[in-house]
């Protein structure tokens, strides 16, 4: 267990912007409610609900068609449109407003059960769950909290050995 943890209040990596875009980015304000049990005995379980939302950010550059450059509004039209036509069972719905320059597209997720259980195992700061193998990630023990901390691996380390923190899952101990 680590000492210290560290802490990011948003995940950023839901969403892949440059299938539509190269130069969008993406925000993502993701909460877990439920309950997750480690026991002592190593079997875990997990009745979880995931709920939030992701915004696109996209510049000007984004919202060409055909040579024109659309405005905001005119971008939600079409989005409202493609959407009501094509809607996605885990999009709940989707809004964009102008934000400076840029057009904002928030889309709020449906909330999603994410139910498992089996047994976990740590090695130095990593833990792995059970029978489905997933690598839940680094995680540290700070007071009655325990940290599950997703890493960004997309960057390289910096010059101090300091890396991005993609976010950091807190469960609190009962």
């Amino acid at each position: 267990m680590a000492s210290t943890c560290v802490s990011s209040s948003s995940l950023t990596s839901l969403v892949n912007p440059s299938s539509f875009c190269a130069q969008a980015t993406v925000t993502a304000d993701v909460q877990f409610s439920g309950t997750a049990t480690f026991g002592a005995d190593m079997t875990y379980s997990e009745n979880l609900t995931q709920s939030g939302s992701v915004t696109l950010i996209l510049p000007p550059v984004c919202l060409m068609a055909g040579g024109i450059t659309l405005t905001c509004a005119q971008f939600d039209q079409a989005f409202q449109q493609q959407f009501q036509m094509n809607p996605d069972p885990m999009i709940q719905s989707v809004k964009c407003t102008g934000a400076g320059s840029n057009c904002n597209c928030k889309l709020n997720v449906t909330p999603q059960p994410l139910n498992k259980s089996g047994t976990y195992a740590t090695s130095g700061t990593t833990l792995v769950e059970t029978p489905d193998g997933t690598l839940s990630g680094d995680y540290c023990v700070q007071g009655n909290e325990l940290h599950d901390i997703a890493v960004d691996t997309t960057m390289p380390m910096g010059s101090m050995g300091m890396v991005a923190i993609a976010g950091d899952i807190v469960s609190q101990k009962q």
